[in-house]
C-alpha cells in the first residue's frame, strides 16, 4: 500500500504542474499519468488481491521497459546510475510485491501457466 500511495503522490507534480525534469509540459503530464495509473494498479492490487493476475502483465512490462531505456542511458551517458536507481526503485520494488502478492495468492499460476504454455508451444486451457 505505501509503495502505491508514494508512487501517486511522486506522480502529482507531473500529472498537475508539468514538472518532470525539464521536460515539456505536455509530456510531462503523459509520464505523470502513466506513474499515477501505475501508483492505482499497486493500489488496488494491494487492496484486492484477487486482481494481481491481471496487474503484474502491465506491471512488468512498464518496469522491464523503464530498466531497459535506463540502461540503455546510463550505457550512452545520457544519465548517470545513482539518478535512475532513484528514479526507478518504486517501479521495482512494486513490482516485487506485484510478483509476490500474486504467487502468494496464486493468482499468477494462470499467468506462468499461459505464459509457459506459449514459449513451449504447448496450448492451455486458456489459449
Amino acid at each position: 500500500m505505501i509503495v502505491g500511495v508514494a508512487q501517486v503522490l511522486l506522480a502529482v507534480p507531473a500529472l498537475v504542474f508539468g514538472d518532470d525534469a525539464g521536460l515539456p509540459t505536455h509530456t510531462a503530464r503523459h509520464l505523470g499519468s502513466f506513474a499515477a495509473a501505475l501508483g492505482i494498479g499497486f493500489l488496488v492490487a494491494a487492496w484486492q488481491p484477487r486482481r494481481v493476475g491481471g496487474i503484474f502483465p502491465v506491471v512488468a512490462v512498464l518496469s522491464a521497459c523503464l530498466l531497459a531505456s535506463a540502461a540503455v542511458d546510463i550505457a550512452t551517458g545520457t544519465t548517470a546510475l545513482e539518478a535512475e536507481l532513484g528514479a526507478h526503485a518504486l517501479e521495482v520494488v512494486g513490482l516485487g510485491l506485484v510478483w509476490m502478492l500474486g504467487r502468494e495468492t496464486g493468482q499468477l499460476a494462470s499467468v506462468s501457466a499461459w505464459i509457459g504454455g506459449r514459449l513451449t508451444g504447448r496450448r492451455t486451457a486458456h489459449s
